[in-house]
């Protein structure tokens, strides 16, 4: 694949270092029961796992309730930017600074730098930064 935009990976969201969130199990709950098809289960006081259908990916996630982390399973930048803009930057508090990465972003070392999504923006701009994210940090696979 050629064009690093339409790559699927893992998403990490997470606050930024200096605005740290903490939502509920409760609260994280109560926004997924929205979700057609949406299951959940909560791992002892840890972690939410849960899923739904985000446009033609069955997303799988889960919720780190001590850190505020969000994973997103394996997506591509399109529908992270969906699931981002209808679902969970809705929960945050308004003026929170979101930071994310990529597993590529990782294995391609970029683990230690955080990346912006605009928070309050709308899905074009989510979007936009998703993709150059994966622009930036992806190194095409060579065939096997």
């Amino acid at each position: 694949m050629s064009d690093p935009t339409r790559y699927a990976t893992r998403w990490f969201i997470s606050p930024a270092r200096d605005q740290p969130w903490i939502m509920t199990a409760d609260a994280v709950i109560a926004a997924i029961a929205d979700r057609p098809g949406a299951h959940h289960k909560q791992r002892d006081d840890a972690q939410i796992n849960f899923g739904f259908r985000v446009q033609e990916w069955p997303f799988q996630g889960f919720y780190e309730l001590d850190t505020g982390t969000l994973h997103i399973g394996t997506t591509d930048a399109r529908a992270a930017a969906e699931l981002l803009t209808t679902w969970f930057l809705p929960l945050l508090p308004k003026d929170t600074h979101v930071v994310f990465n990529t597993e590529d972003g990782v294995e391609n070392g970029y683990g230690d730098i955080d990346f912006d999504i605009p928070r309050n923006a709308g899905l074009g701009p989510v979007y936009r930064a998703l993709t150059d994210h994966l622009t930036r940090v992806w190194t095409p696979r060579e065939p096997s």
